[in-house]
């Protein structure tokens, strides 16, 4: 997981353990969805600095040059968002088990943040896409000096050779529901 670049987004049961006795990731009951990005069969349209967006192995978007996700987050649980975080989940502790960075409220104090406690908390999760937008155009000149697009305090880095092309940001928000 945490090794392979791969960062799950909800709290993960310590004590399940695989038949060696040791503590896996992949041994946890829930229902993954896995979005991932490849360089590998990229269209020649593409800046080949770009890659593919893919949701479980599967293709969903060409050219997409970076992304980020935030996480907006209710940790007192009075219906008002508190956090805003761009934090992603780490295996802080290197034992295979992901945290999430102190974002999350302990809400019983009990020393273990549950997955309820995750979902009661999570409000909103917001992905934003830098995606190139048509073909290689040698007349067109991208006028962006940073190396990044900005857009609500996330920046989002340009591609290698990226003058001659568009470029577009997409932000998707999502409202969890029957977590």
């Amino acid at each position: 997981c945490p090794k392979e670049g791969v960062f799950i987004g909800f709290p993960i049961d310590r004590d399940l353990v695989n038949s060696l006795g040791r503590f896996d990731c992949r041994n946890q009951i829930c229902h993954l969805i896995e979005y991932t990005l490849t360089s590998y069969n990229i269209p020649a349209d593409c800046n080949p600095y770009t890659k593919k967006l893919l949701r479980n192995r599967k293709p969903v978007l060409d050219c997409v040059a970076d992304f980020k996700i935030k996480y907006w987050l209710d940790t007192d649980l009075n219906g008002k968002i508190d956090i805003e975080s761009t934090e992603s989940f780490k295996d802080s502790n290197e034992d295979g088990a992901l945290d999430s960075s102190g974002l999350f409220a302990d809400i019983n104090s009990d020393g273990v943040i549950t997955s309820d406690e995750l979902r009661k908390q999570l409000k909103l999760i917001t992905i934003y896409l830098l995606v190139q937008e048509g073909k290689y155009d040698p007349e067109f000149t991208f006028d962006n000096s940073l190396g990044y697009l900005e857009i609500d305090n996330i920046k989002l880095k340009l591609p290698k050779d990226y003058e001659h092309y568009r470029w577009k940001v997409l932000k998707i928000t999502i409202k969890p529901i029957n977590l």
